[in-house]
């Protein structure tokens, strides 16, 4: 919608000039709105975290992504860090009289301050807080607002937007109110740096009274006779522009928006401009159509874009279950696109770039949708209780009989000849096509009363065309006019044909592959036929879906999907066709080996519809034969409604999109505005448990002898498809090589012994994309009676007591060697001894007997007896007696 300008009075006819203009505008921007294009109505994909999943509230004023990715919110009971497992509290001391956090900064040192309602502000760096309070530090408790920028020599400096102005922290303290900056005392809604059209920086406030600038030190009002600005404004946003004019956009309360260019004012309010007219936050990123947009939440009308010169709203039905928005963060370039923090729903993640849905909130009859077609009509789209077309209007059902208005419809095809438009339209009921604007059935023959589960249209070799349905009940076929029943034969049993494929042959006569239910692969070429192509080598006989390809040198190739085998490739054009399989564990590593569709893009790649999303298949060539080199996949994490994907329901429009049918409704993406998701930061460790209890010990890892149990958590921060975020471990000193991916964040570890170790930890995104390792080093201590110091007591002990037993044994030789040597004075020299009795002469003089001498001297003892000599001696004597 084009914007109001505020301008010099007009005249009547100036004024009734741009009323006119206006008018056109209005009415072409309401035509806009209501385009006839599904892709404009389906839904993007929104999720919302709220206090199930940990948030202390529900409503969310404040937002920050820190330098590791790690997302904060601050509620209005407190914040709180996003998780793998949700939200993570992050209280307040219990000192502070609020824990209503209004605004979140990380500074340039990584320190956190939150701003409360009225407790003043608070300042988390190094594991401390630091409590800041209104009339000693501040101007009041309520801080609604924080901003970091570079003071003079580029030294970091910290404005506050309080209930009664701004306070400025630099070097260290808050600086004392300067009477010649004008003395703002307004209550401040937002603070943001703007570059002036001379190129130099100001401070920009939004307040409640209205726009303020500090501009050569000294507070100016910007906008002073606005109307806009009579209730005040709530956010500022500068959009970067290259040599043009200068461009700011305020949210003005109570009226809408404002933008100036350094020279005028453009007004748009609400509801003709701008569908709210409390805007409560500005944010720049990127639009539904992929172009840089400026984009506003508001506090009741949800969320709005600027394009095209006009604002445009996402609604309540595409947002969810949200109300109104109080903070607004834009991911430029990424997924997902916006985060938002929400009066009453949490914080929200939007994506712009992913697939969007299409079911009964959009105006579906039914939210099973099973295909597509487009003709010059409109969109059209088969779902379980009928068909729908997306005309000029929007979405009309169509009926292709008045008594089958829920008609289950499996398959469309849009064909044209000789100028005329045909819509055929496969069913439970059989086939019905649509010509002229009329429906008429085409069931002439049993095959086709039938459902019909796939539609081709060939060349014919007199230059007309022919219609191929694959049916429950075989094969026909359709020229000139006329259908007959190619397979089954006369005289062979009925069979299920579930898809088709046009490949090979000549050019006015192609051959048509037909993919069965239990029959394997059979080949029609003019009236020949060829049963199970391929033989044994298809490990399911049930082909759900076929894709024809052209490879190097001409070669044609197709492309099968089983439902259980993977996907499956042939040479059509070989001597001895045979199939080779890809599944989840050769390349590309499909997700499941279920497949329940296939189709190809205009970009050559192959879309495999399976039971875990959607796998895409980029192909390359290789020895001269086409195969997967690269594997994308979409879950619900992308914005499909379901990870459970129809049968046969790919579908690619004029416009490139990507179209795909479920239980659960439709999903279309659109490839030229997809975002790749952020890069993963390195892991960083959340938390150490030992036996059950919380580790809270600083600096380097030492963990004591004994523990039985050690479990090491991590993350890492993600906000795309964190859900498939898988993390490999690798104890380094204890196992010899990684352990294998896992989803869960931790590693545990029972009975490690005593030793030095590293933990290496590497995550993975669903892109493959893999981070730098964390290591962790840390150390189990050993027993204290096996640690080095005990082993050195043990050394010493060892030593005293083999001294001491050294020392002994010596005292005692040395003693024992004394007595000897004391023995042999005594007894040495020369001994006077009687040579007729035998004593010895004492020293005092007197005989001893030789007995006494030696027991004295020597401390021996003597028993006597009698020696034989003597004996007889003695007994002569005896006798002579």
């Amino acid at each position: 919608m084009a914007p109001s300008t505020l301008r010099p009075p007009l005249t009547w006819r100036r004024a009734a000039l741009a009323w006119s203009r206006r008018l056109l505008l209005w009415g072409a921007a309401a035509v806009a709105l209501a385009a006839p294009d599904p892709f404009q109505a389906a839904r993007p994909l929104t999720r919302f975290s709220d206090s199930r999943a940990g948030l202390p509230a529900d409503t969310v004023h404040a937002l920050l992504l820190d330098r590791q990715g790690t997302l904060w919110a601050g509620t209005v009971d407190g914040p709180a860090r996003h998780t793998e497992r949700g939200w993570e509290p992050f209280p307040l001391p219990g000192g502070s009289r609020s824990s209503f956090v209004r605004t979140v900064l990380e500074d340039r040192s990584g320190a956190l301050w939150f701003g409360t309602q009225d407790g003043g502000l608070w300042r988390w760096r190094a594991g401390a807080w630091t409590h800041f309070e209104g009339g000693r530090d501040l101007p009041s408790n309520r801080v609604n607002c924080l901003l970091e920028t570079a003071g003079p020599g580029g030294a970091p400096e910290v404005w506050a937007g309080t209930s009664r102005g701004v306070a400025h922290f630099a070097e260290g303290r808050w600086l004392p109110p300067d009477p010649s900056q004008g003395g703002l005392s307004d209550m401040i809604w937002k603070l943001r740096e703007v570059r002036e059209r001379d190129g130099s920086t100001s401070l920009w406030a939004a307040g409640h009274t209205g726009m303020f600038a500090l501009r050569s030190g000294v507070w100016q009002r910007v906008g002073k006779d606005l109307p806009a600005l009579r209730r005040g404004a709530s956010d500022i946003l500068q959009v970067p522009t290259t040599g043009g004019p200068l461009e700011v956009w305020v949210a003005c309360w109570g009226y809408g928006l404002a933008r100036w260019d350094g020279a005028a004012w453009s007004l748009y309010p609400a509801p003709t401009h701008f569908p709210s007219p409390f805007p409560t936050s500005l944010a720049l990123g990127d639009g539904p159509d992929g172009k840089p947009a400026v984009w506003a939440g508001t506090f009741d009308a949800s969320l709005a874009w600027f394009g095209a010169g006009a604002w445009h709203t996402l609604n309540h039905g595409e947002l969810g279950p949200t109300s109104g928005i109080y903070a607004l963060k834009s991911l430029p370039g990424t997924r997902p696109d916006f985060i938002l923090g929400t009066r009453g729903s949490g914080v929200g993640f939007l994506d712009l770039g992913g697939w969007r849905i299409l079911d009964e909130r959009c105006g579906l009859p039914s939210a099973e949708v099973n295909t597509f077609a487009e003709t010059g009509e409109g969109f059209w789209i088969g779902t379980a209780r009928g068909l729908v077309r997306w005309g000029k209007d929007g979405p009309r059902p169509e009926r292709v009989r008045p008594d089958l208005a829920n008609v289950f419809v499996s398959t469309l095809l849009a064909t044209r000849e000789a100028g005329r438009e045909r819509l055929w339209t496969g069913t439970l009921r059989g086939l019905f096509v649509r010509e002229n604007g009329q429906w008429r059935a085409e069931t002439p023959l049993p095959v086709l009363r039938a459902m019909v589960h796939a539609l081709v249209e060939t060349p014919a070799p007199d230059g007309g065309t022919r219609l191929w349905a694959a049916t429950g009940n075989g094969v026909a076929c359709r020229e000139h006019g006329q259908w007959r029943q190619v397979l089954p034969r006369p005289g062979e049993p009925e069979f299920t044909a579930l898809s088709l494929a046009v490949s090979g042959g000549r050019p006015d006569d192609p051959a048509v592959w037909v993919g069965t239910g239990g029959r394997g692969l059979l080949r029609l070429q003019g009236d020949s036929l060829t049963l199970n192509v391929g033989g044994g080598s298809l490990p399911n006989p049930s082909l759900y879906g076929l894709v024809a390809s052209t490879g190097p040198g001409g070669r044609t190739w197709l492309w099968a999907a089983t439902p259980g085998g993977g996907i499956g490739r042939l040479e059509t054009g070989a001597a001895d066709p045979r199939w080779e399989m890809f599944t989840t564990t050769n390349t590309p590593g499909l997700p499941t080996p279920f497949i329940s569709g296939l189709f190809k893009d205009r970009e050559g790649r192959l879309y495999a519809l399976t039971t875990r999303g959607i796998a895409r298949i980029t192909l390359g060539t290789r020895d001269g034969l086409p195969v997967p080199t690269q594997l994308e996949t979409f879950t619900t994490g992308d914005g499909l409604p379901t990870n459970t994907l129809a049968a046969n329901t790919g579908f690619q429009d004029r416009a490139g999109r990507i179209w795909v049918g479920t239980a659960k409704g439709a999903a279309v993406l659109d490839p030229s505005l997809e975002r790749p998701s952020a890069p993963l930061q390195t892991p960083a460790l959340t938390r150490i448990l030992v036996d059950n209890r919380a580790w809270t010990g600083d600096g380097p890892l030492v963990f004591p002898h004994g523990v039985r149990r050690l479990v090491l958590e991590f993350r890492v921060s993600a906000l795309h498809r964190l859900e498939d975020v898988r993390y490999r471990t690798w104890i380094r000193g204890l196992e010899g090589e990684a352990a294998p991916w896992q989803a869960e964040p931790r590693r545990e570890l029972t009975g490690l012994p005593a030793g030095r170790y590293e933990l290496q930890v590497t995550a993975r995104n669903h892109a493959g994309q893999e981070t730098e390792a964390l290591r962790i080093p840390f150390r189990v201590l050993p027993a204290p009676w096996a640690t080095p110091w005990a082993f050195g007591a043990y050394a010493l002990a060892a030593l005293g007591l083999g001294l001491a037993v050294v020392r002994w044994r010596t005292r005692w030789l040395t003693a024992h060697n004394e007595a000897l040597r004391n023995e042999m004075r005594t007894l040495e020299g020369l001994i006077p001894v009687c040579s007729y009795c035998k004593k010895i002469r004492n020293d005092s003089g007197s005989w001893d007997e030789m007995e006494h001498f030696l027991a004295r001297r020597s401390g021996a003892s003597f028993s006597h007896g009698v020696c034989p000599e003597c004996r007889d001696q003695v007994r002569s004597e005896f006798r002579k007696d």
